[in-house]
């Protein structure tokens, strides 16, 4: 049980690191994406979206795609999470059978929507030197969309107790103080690694309380935070509306009024069309004389953090051109929707999606089985302490545990 708590907590760790590294690769791409050498190549490219898609493929080659290194180490701590099943063989009696090929099949990038009837999968940042709507096949967009990787955590859905518990059993083994001797190594490997970098140090920190907030009574049992995982990983998946950066000012060409264009593909509910989502300044004049709220020019890295806004914490923002150059809705589906990096399989995601449940069912299951256990400690101990005050003369002497043999 405690290599089993050790190895949930690590995966986590494991987890915020793939997602750190993410976030740090994406800034770097934003930044040769909008090198001059770049643009140029933009410019003279025949095929624009297959020299766009290149570049991004050769950029993201060790992180989300197979292959990569990050994805590699994050994947086969979930594997081992499945490997360690057998330690609770009773309460993963159901569970296991969906966990035997999740990190495989879940930890490809798939496009990430919102969860709401109707929802988005796109957002219009803002268009070039032409005012035409994203749909028109002459338009030149900035695009924003996100993927996902169900097995680092993008996909998170609020996993509701079954009602069974791990019976401690007779042992008084400390099982938060074991977890912790267990990974202590790795685990402190872990965050060393992630406080290198502003971002998994942020990641840590703004993590904590949601953690606790979500196990309250394993916390209460397992200690402070210095003795347990520093990283959340319930949180809510919940794609968030684009933030209002810009200010006004006058415009070099007339603003568009557009009606947001859906895709051709459904939601994973297979409800309806998903949507493109327009922001405060979609319309408002060209992506180069866009202000920022700090009264900047638009620079490709302020559009690049609206997209971020837009994707939430657990979606990798793929933002889709620069202020320099743009793309027609159907390119920018073309590389969104259904390419060589990510693809939109509502079956795949529906199958995630239960998967992500049955592996939170897991966390749970080991919270709740550790708060057992020091639930049966403290009763031990009250209950010790109750004979002790009945019997004088012994109350004041210090708890000695022996060992007791069997009379025959």
């Amino acid at each position: 049980m405690a290599h089993l708590v050790a190895a949930v907590d690590a995966m986590k760790l494991e987890q915020l690191r793939f997602r750190a590294a993410l976030q740090a690769k994406m800034e770097d791409f934003v930044e040769q994406l909008d090198s001059p050498s770049f643009t140029l190549r933009m410019k003279a490219a025949t095929d624009k979206m297959g020299l766009y898609t290149k570049f991004l493929q050769d950029n993201l080659q060790d992180t989300i795609l197979a292959n990569g290194e990050d994805r590699d180490r994050m994947l086969k701590s979930v594997q081992t999470i499945g490997d360690m099943g057998v330690e609770l063989k009773e309460t993963m009696r159901i569970k296991m059978p969906l966990l035997e090929d999740y990190a495989e099949r879940c930890g490809h990038p798939t496009l990430a929507t919102s969860e709401t009837k109707g929802g988005k999968y796109l957002l219009d940042l803002c268009f070039q030197d032409k005012a035409l709507c994203l749909d028109d096949p002459d338009s030149q967009h900035v695009g924003c969309c996100c993927a996902a990787v169900p097995a680092a955590g993008s996909f998170t859905i609020p996993a509701v107790p079954d009602g069974r518990r791990m019976q401690a059993g007779s042992s008084s083994m400390d099982l938060c103080a074991e977890a912790e001797n267990v990974g202590k190594e790795r685990m402190d490997a872990l965050r060393a690694q992630l406080k290198k970098t502003e971002v998994g140090q942020q990641l840590l920190d703004g993590s904590e309380a949601e953690l606790h907030q979500n196990y309250p009574e394993y916390f209460g049992r397992c200690g402070s935070s210095a003795r347990r995982l520093e990283g959340g990983f319930l949180e809510n998946m919940a794609l968030k509306a684009a933030k209002a950066v810009g200010l006004a000012h006058d415009t070099k060409v007339p603003k568009l009024h557009c009606t947001p264009p859906s895709g051709n593909f459904e939601g994973p509910d297979g409800s309806e069309p998903m949507q493109t989502a327009f922001w405060s300044q979609s319309e408002v004049d060209t992506c180069d004389m866009l202000d920022t709220s700090h009264g900047t020019k638009m620079k490709t890295q302020d559009l690049a953090d609206v997209c971020a806004d837009f994707c939430g914490s657990e979606s990798i923002p793929l933002i889709v051109g620069t202020v320099a150059f743009g793309f027609n809705k159907s390119a920018i589906d073309s590389l969104c929707v259904d390419s060589s990096i990510m693809a939109t399989d509502e079956s795949r995601v529906k199958q995630c999606l239960t998967e992500a449940t049955a592996m939170n069912a897991v966390e749970i299951t080991v919270a709740a089985a550790a708060a057992s256990l020091m639930t049966l400690e403290s009763a031990k101990l009250f209950y010790e302490a109750s004979v002790r005050a009945m019997i004088p003369g012994t109350s004041s002497r210090p708890s000695r545990r022996t060992r007791c043999a069997t009379v025959r």
